[in-house]
């Protein structure tokens, strides 16, 4: 299924393959220098190039990605990371939707069979979280305070790559983070959002992240 997916997404329209990318991760700059390599011959070769742009990536855009993601432990669905459209199956599995097109005509592609990149941002948020569903109060409470420091702290969300964590690993990795100055977490942060992209972009072409 990698293969076919990623022929599929090698040759959509730049702006789909981009909306795509997006709901992996919301920087922009990201998105366009990975469309920009197209096409790609395997998993691999789109996985280097997502690490690549990740280590030009501007501040900025690094800020951007992190605001498309919710707080850990927050109970929501979360957001698109890139502008919110109607699907199209490019999988197989049904037929394109009859909602309005996405931007400039194009209707988003579903690489993943998961939905908009809207909807696939939100559940793939839930998975990684998936250590929190079984929380207690206490430690939810705690994570919740831990949340408003680091955002006081950091002006940004606590991002970690928290696939495999439970709540308690979460809550003392949010602590620890709180002591680093302002440069160390920028480069824990840059680090932990590009296993994260890297993870969402396997899950969208069907690689071992699935």
């Amino acid at each position: 299924m990698t293969k076919e997916r990623l022929a599929r997404f090698n040759a959509l329209p730049a702006e789909v393959a981009q909306a795509e990318l997006l709901a992996c991760c919301a920087a922009p700059s990201w998105a366009t220098a990975v469309t920009a390599g197209r096409p790609y011959t395997n998993l691999a070769a789109i996985l280097a190039a997502t690490d690549d742009a990740f280590a030009r990536m501007p501040s900025a855009d690094l800020s951007a990605a992190v605001a498309a993601h919710p707080r850990i432990g927050d109970r929501g669905t979360g957001h698109s990371a890139g502008p919110a459209a109607p699907s199209r199956d490019l999988t197989g599995r049904g037929e394109p939707s009859s909602d309005p097109p996405g931007p400039k005509g194009h209707p988003h592609s579903d690489l993943s069979g998961e939905g908009a990149p809207d909807t696939r941002n939100g559940e793939w948020s839930r998975q990684e979280q998936a250590g929190v569903a079984s929380a207690g109060a206490d430690t939810l409470a705690a994570l919740a305070v831990g949340n408003r420091a680091y955002e006081k702290r950091f002006g940004r969300v606590f991002l970690i790559f928290a696939t495999g964590l439970t709540a308690a690993d979460l809550l003392a990795a949010l602590r620890t983070r709180l002591d680093n100055d302002p440069d160390t977490e920028e480069e824990i942060v840059r680090e932990e959002l590009r296993k994260i992209t890297g993870l969402r972009v396997r899950k969208l072409l069907g690689g071992d992240g699935t």
